[in-house]
């Protein structure tokens, strides 16, 4: 009788400590679950976050919505640490019928995500930050045709540089040159293709791997410039440049404005804490310039302190000659309207773009009274001089007289979210 008693609470114990085990393996499961849902939902979020910062902001919102995003598959089980996502865009009901063509700047995004099995997904509707063109400063380099010669570099290693390239001839460099970049958007309405457009982009150690190349590039359009606010903040501050300067070994500070015709040169170590505007050539006359004198050294800081032009170095000199021979630190934008070369050793921290000066030049010294159409042209870059990202991340500059478009950091707006 004994012995059936403890053989009845052994088993009674068994029994329990199996309910026990069963239960906390239940539990078990239903936290690994939990869990990997929770991380699905993440890996969702992630792919909608990659996909609002690389394909629906700054330029991209303002390309062709129908050739580009809708129904396409941006990115098809793309790996993360804990499991993988994918993020498709679709067309959201314009009250057309149609779900190929956009008709109201907004769209569908869906997301999922997958971890250990378990799915998770989103969906979101967005209004698009800008239907206008690109934005004329999103790009680290823009010009019609590039140039790489010397040991010219552009971008940085931390790959976050855009690089824009025209349709007017090919990207060229030679074997001593670098580039790291996000990414080199190609406008190419001739489908030439990418080896005909830049012959060495498969070489890896000039175009380092973490590149994309874009065969789909914006067409990017032609942009005003409206010098007026520059002359009138020149002109208040005594900085009108009227005739042939040249400036050695001194600092300025402001806003210089050049007027037409007349060249403008640093020589020697001259230091300049603001921006720099040339009005370009009168009545087509002949082209002047901002030129650095061999052996001389130019600074320009257009990114600290109270400027009026925040970011802006250099706006539409008809040419640019910094001569191997010079040294150069710019921090900021520059854009040169003409056919530019830049050879100095040195660092350009911002962007350039290359610039094809309109027909309509001025006739006569002073800002015209409508704004000038500024369109792509070509650039060299040369000597050991780098062209880095932007030295305001978040904050690209601030043109006062462009009406290119809106800035990069404009971000699609969430209408409607739904798990």
């Amino acid at each position: 009788m004994v012995f059936l008693l403890a053989l009845f609470g052994v088993t009674s114990v068994l029994t329990l400590s199996m309910a026990g085990l069963t239960r906390s393996a239940s539990w078990l499961l239903a936290a690994n679950r939990a869990v990997a849902k929770e991380q699905a939902f993440h890996l969702a979020e992630a792919g909608l976050d990659r996909a609002l910062k690389e394909k629906l902001t700054g330029a991209f919102t303002r390309l062709d919505i129908t050739n580009t995003l809708l129904n396409a598959v941006l990115y098809d089980q793309a790996p993360l640490s804990t499991g993988t996502y994918a993020v498709r865009v679709e067309d959201n009901d314009d009250g057309d019928g149609d779900t190929a063509s956009d008709t109201d700047n907004r769209v569908i995004i869906r997301t999922s995500g997958l971890s250990g099995g378990t799915p998770a997904s989103l969906t979101i509707t967005v209004e698009l930050a800008n239907g206008g063109p690109p934005d004329p400063f999103h790009w680290t380099v823009a010009a019609a045709q590039i140039q790489l010669k010397g040991n010219a570099e552009v971008g940085d290693i931390a790959n976050r540089a855009r690089i824009y390239h025209g349709n007017d001839g090919e990207f060229t460099t030679t074997a001593s040159n670098e580039v790291w970049a996000s990414e080199i958007a190609f406008y190419d309405p001739n489908d030439l293709g990418l080896a005909a457009l830049c012959g060495r982009c498969s070489d890896a150690s000039i175009f380092h791997p973490m590149v994309t190349f874009d065969l789909d590039g914006p067409n990017l359009p032609d942009f005003g410039l409206d010098l007026r606010p520059y002359y009138n903040e020149a002109q208040a501050q005594g900085h009108v440049i009227t005739s042939d300067t040249t400036f050695t070994n001194t600092s300025l500070s402001g806003v210089y404005y050049v007027e037409c015709g007349v060249e403008m040169e640093f020589k020697d170590a001259v230091t300049v804490t603001g921006t720099i505007v040339h009005e370009g050539h009168c009545g087509g006359g002949p082209t002047r310039s901002i030129t650095v004198a061999s052996g001389g050294s130019l600074t320009i800081d257009s990114a600290s302190g109270a400027q009026f032009d925040r970011g802006m170095a250099i706006i539409g000199a008809p040419h640019l000659e910094f001569p191997n021979s010079s040294s150069i630190t710019i921090t900021g934008f520059v854009m040169a309207a003409g056919s530019s070369k830049i050879a100095a050793t040195g660092t350009i921290m911002g962007g350039v773009r290359a610039t094809l000066v309109p027909p309509q030049s001025p006739t006569q010294p002073g800002p015209d009274s409508a704004p000038f159409s500024y369109g792509l042209g070509p650039i060299t870059l040369d000597g050991g001089v780098r062209v880095i990202f932007s030295p305001l991340p978040g904050a690209p500059p601030t043109c006062v007289g462009c009406d290119g478009g809106g800035s990069e950091d404009e971000q699609p707006q969430v209408l409607l979210w739904s798990y």
